[in-house]
C-alpha cells in the first residue's frame, strides 16, 4: 500500500511554510505567539493538519 501526502497529518516547519507562503520564521512566530501549534519531535517541529485548519478558519 502506498501512503500519498492526504493520508499524512502532519506538516513539519518548512512545508507548513511553502503551504502558506511565508519564511519559516513566520511559522515559529505564529507557534509563539499561538496562532498554530508545534510539538517537537526529536530535533524537528511539527503541526497536525487540523491545527493548520484551525489556523486558516481565523
Amino acid at each position: 500500500m502506498r501512503i500519498g501526502r492526504e493520508d499524512i497529518n502532519i506538516y513539519n516547519v518548512e512545508e507548513i511554510a511553502e503551504l502558506f507562503g511565508v519564511n519559516r520564521m513566520t511559522v515559529y512566530r505564529w507557534n509563539k505567539n499561538g496562532l498554530l501549534r508545534l510539538k517537537k519531535i526529536g530535533k524537528r517541529y511539527y503541526a497536525q493538519k487540523k491545527d493548520l485548519e484551525t489556523l486558516l478558519d481565523r
